[in-house]
Formats: C-alpha cells, structure tokens, sequence
C-alpha cells in the first residue's frame, strides 16, 4: 500500500469515528442536560482538538503526494478551532460566544463552499457541500440572535456537534465508499489518476 493509500484510508477512518462520537455526544447533552450538557461540550471540543491535530499531520504527509492536501488542511484547521470553540464558549460573555460562534458558522460555510469547488463535477458532492454551507449560513443568522440565554447557547452548541459530527460521519463513509471502488483503498498503481478521479 502507497502512503497516499494510507493517509487517505486514515482520513475516512479520523472522519467517521469523530463524526459517530460527537453524533453520540451531541444526543446526549441534548437528552440529558443537566448531566451532561457542559461536559458533553468539552469532551466535544478535546476530540476534535486532537483529531484536528491529526488531520494536519495526514495533510503534512499528503503534501508531496496529491494536490487535494490543503482539503485536509483546512478540515484540520476547522476542527481545531470548532474544538476551542466548544471548550471555551462557556468561558466567554455573551456577546463574545455569540460573535464566536456567528464567525465560525460562516467559516466552516466558506470552507464547503470551496471544496465543493474541488469536487465540482461530482453532482451529489457538489449539491451536499452546497447545501451544507448554506445551513451553516442560516445557523449563523440563527446564532446571532441577541436575545437567547447562555444555556440555550450550549443547547444550540450541542445541537449543532450531533449535526457536525452526522456530516463528519457521512463524508468519511462516502471517502470510504470512494476508496473502495478504486480496488479496496486506491488503485495499487496509477493512484494519481485515482485521485484526479475524485474530481471528475
């Protein structure tokens, strides 16, 4: 297996098992919050704080190998900053979690946005990261309502992790699925045409 092989099945594998954990996380602090709202959230923002940290070394070794190692480079920054995000809102004012959050909501919405660039001729690709940035738009105009209490904040935050961690979970399953049309991982030769292949 080539290392871009590997890095790849690493990327799907980092995808899903975040996205079922905050999917599970999320539900939780929603279903039970007196229990576990705030340190569902914390646990939230640990893993994707260590998982960001990951992604950026899979984007690190990527680098020499495929042009679509900035797509893990930004997951990885996103990842990071929605781990500081859900640790640190809490800590914040009111207006400052608000203005956080607003900002990082339309953050992420660019960064679909613009990977739906890199997949562009891939229809279903494409019209999901579309579609998932303009959510994140609306969220964003949601979050900025000046109106809500800090416990309504952390409910939307929890919310949102169990919403983020379902589209972790479908990107990673789909990258799998991908990968194994191309003979299990990627093709044992010729994987740069492989990975040119994502995009067509």
């Amino acid at each position: 297996m080539s290392m871009t092989q590997n890095e790849f099945r690493r990327i799907w594998r980092t995808l899903a098992t975040r996205g079922a954990a905050m999917v599970a996380l999320g539900l939780g602090s929603i279903l039970w919050p007196e229990q576990l709202l705030v340190g569902g959230l914390i646990l939230v923002g640990v893993l994707a704080t260590l998982s960001g940290i990951y992604e950026l070394a899979i984007a690190a070794a990527l680098r020499q190998h495929t042009i679509h190692w900035r797509v893990a480079l930004l997951d990885g920054v996103a990842s990071l900053l929605f781990g500081a995000l859900t640790m640190g809102v809490a800590r914040l004012s009111h207006f400052a979690a608000l203005a956080v959050t607003t900002g990082w909501l339309l953050l992420y919405a660019g960064f679909a946005w613009h990977t739906s660039t890199v997949v562009w001729p891939r229809r279903v690709a494409r019209l999901w990261l579309l579609a998932f940035g303009a959510i994140n738009v609306l969220l964003a105009i949601l979050a900025a309502y000046p109106e809500g209490t800090v416990f309504a904040l952390l409910f939307f935050g929890a919310a949102y992790a169990a919403f983020y961690g379902a589209w972790q979970l479908a990107i990673g399953l789909w990258l799998r699925h991908w990968l194994q049309r191309h003979t299990g991982v990627l093709p044992r030769a010729g994987h740069q045409a492989a990975l040119h292949d994502v995009t067509a």
